[in-house]
């Protein structure tokens, strides 16, 4: 991402009268959650961390990437770091997802070119770095067990579609896994049933 991208962890509001966030083993990630800061993009991740650590009384900021197009850029944050066990999409969102969020009120204001391009390649460098993950999918915050949301909003559920077709290795195998998981409705797709119902000729 070059001069568009910034760490700030360590940098934003934390509360240090609540219990501290706990850490989990990487490999409990199993999926990318999506959400949208449902505020203007003009607010900054310093004020999203202070309205989590005070309103909601929450340790630190609650998602682990920031994707915030303002001003004619589009930077990519590091908000907390993977290992982080944030609040963000109740227990099973927490404990399994990474949280990419985009500022922006996104039931209203459609996706950016920007910010598309970089969810993608956010998307696309999670994924190299999940090496323990044959698939991680992209899932919206309220299609996340135990959530009742319309989060990420309408704009970017729209594009999730397109970040979970390019779930694909060299041999399109985990393209065929993800359409198969897709038409089971799973969120978490098992490749060894889905390769079986390709075998079937099923979807």
């Amino acid at each position: 991402f070059g001069g568009d991208y910034e760490n700030l962890v360590g940098s934003l509001p934390v509360n240090t009268t609540v219990e501290p966030y706990q850490t989990r083993p990487l490999t409990d990630i199993s999926m990318v959650v999506l959400h949208h800061t449902d505020a203007a993009s003009a607010v900054t991740w310093k004020a999203v961390a202070t309205y989590h650590t005070t309103s909601n009384k929450w340790n630190k900021i609650a998602y682990h990437i920031g994707i915030r197009d303002y001003a004619g850029r589009c930077v990519v944050s590091l908000l907390n770091l993977p290992e982080t066990r944030s609040y963000h999409a109740h227990t099973a969102g927490n404990n399994h997802g990474l949280a990419v969020c985009v500022a922006g009120r996104k039931d209203v204001e459609p996706v950016t070119a920007r910010e598309l391009d970089a969810l993608r390649r956010a998307v696309a460098v999670i994924r190299r770095w999940a090496t323990w993950a044959p698939v991680l999918p992209v899932v919206g915050h309220g299609d996340v067990e135990g959530n009742s949301t319309t989060c990420p909003g309408r704009y970017l559920r729209e594009v999730i579609p397109q970040l979970n077709e390019t779930m694909i290795d060299d041999q399109g195998l985990n393209a065929e896994i993800w359409r198969v998981a897709k038409n089971s409705q799973v969120l978490s797709p098992n490749p060894a049933s889905a390769i079986s119902s390709l075998q079937r000729g099923t979807d």
